[in-house]
């Protein structure tokens, strides 16, 4: 398993149904062991209280919350390495022009790591700029969505769309499979894609031909 950098950006995007939330918890549980970090508290933001898992629910370690971050609250946390997760809220996201600055501010400046779940990341302006910022795209399986996919792959391989789409299928063939595309800094090309970022299970490397 090759550790995630944190301080990051990571999109988790797929339809609902195909794993996005449970996969968002295994981070959270194992952030630790998954990142070179001592992180010591998540907050997870949420739309519905019903929508969040169970498992999430009365832990000390997370503090769950109703709509988008706030950086009052936040700065109170800035030497705890705090996971931020946004669940589902692309539509508050939307309607927030300063999200950008927001995440950046969190990650850069809070030493916090900012997880979103998306159904898409071609839904506004706001999400495509969003995906500019992001050190890690976690893409589930999307049958409705496959133009989305297409575009992706075309900007991440500019002539070479039918071999991320390729890399794409192999990935997620399996039910609740996903591909990890790591767009940091500090990855060597031969390892961007891969199918796991969890510890103790067998990651795939897929090297674009």
């Amino acid at each position: 398993m090759v550790k995630l950098a944190w301080q990051s950006t990571i999109l988790v995007v797929g339809p609902s149904g195909q794993g996005k939330s449970t996969l968002a918890r295994q981070i959270v549980d194992r952030r630790n062991e998954i990142f070179d970090a001592d992180s010591k508290i998540c907050f997870w933001y949420y739309d519905t209280f019903e929508s969040v898992p169970d498992s999430m629910k009365n832990r000390k370690d997370i503090i769950l919350r109703e709509g988008l971050p706030n950086l009052e609250e936040l700065k109170k946390y800035k030497k705890d390495q705090a996971m931020i997760v946004i669940d589902d809220l692309m539509t508050k996201i939307d309607q927030n022009s300063g999200m950008e600055r927001l995440v950046s501010v969190l990650a850069h400046h809070y030493d916090m790591t900012v997880m979103f779940l998306l159904h898409t990341i071609f839904y506004s302006k706001v999400i495509r700029n969003l995906r500019l910022q992001a050190s890690y795209i976690i893409l589930f399986k999307n049958n409705a969505d496959k133009s989305s996919v297409r575009c992706l792959g075309s900007q991440l391989m500019p002539g070479g769309c039918n071999t991320f789409l390729a890399i794409y299928s192999e990935a997620t063939s399996k039910p609740y499979t996903y591909l990890l595309i790591d767009l940091h800094k500090s990855c060597p090309d031969e390892i961007r894609y891969r199918d796991n970022i969890l510890p103790n299970k067998t990651t795939h490397v897929y090297v674009p031909k």
